[in-house]
């Protein structure tokens, strides 16, 4: 009768037991699934960074309708300073898209590469 008793005590300490451990592996799978999820978030940002904003689409727009634009082109058509025409044009230049062909005073001018 006794080990009857220990039997089924064992049985339901199996039970608790083997829930616990199914709980604590379901938790694990859920980390391990956030960093993932973490780590893609991560690596979409990088390859967002590497694609161009709606701004810089409209400057390359611009280039199938002239052969060389200006900073002060830039600073007309987005209605923004010149430093801000300048970053976007640095940017293109970075990347390998458009290249400075040359400056005159504070205008520089651009072509596509």
């Amino acid at each position: 009768m006794q080990s009857f008793i220990f039997l089924i005590f064992g049985i339901l300490i199996g039970f608790v037991v083997g829930g616990d451990v199914k709980e604590l592996s379901i938790k694990g799978k859920r980390e391990i699934n956030k960093e993932d999820s973490v780590a893609d978030d991560k690596e979409e940002s990088s390859i967002k960074s590497k694609t161009l904003s709606d701004k810089e689409e409209k400057i390359l727009k611009l280039f199938e309708k002239k052969k060389k634009i200006s900073t002060n082109d830039i600073e007309k058509l987005f209605k923004i300073k010149e430093i801000t025409a300048k970053k976007y044009l640095k940017k293109l230049e970075n990347e390998g898209i458009v290249v400075l062909n040359d400056k005159q005073g504070k205008t520089s001018n651009y072509s596509l590469k």
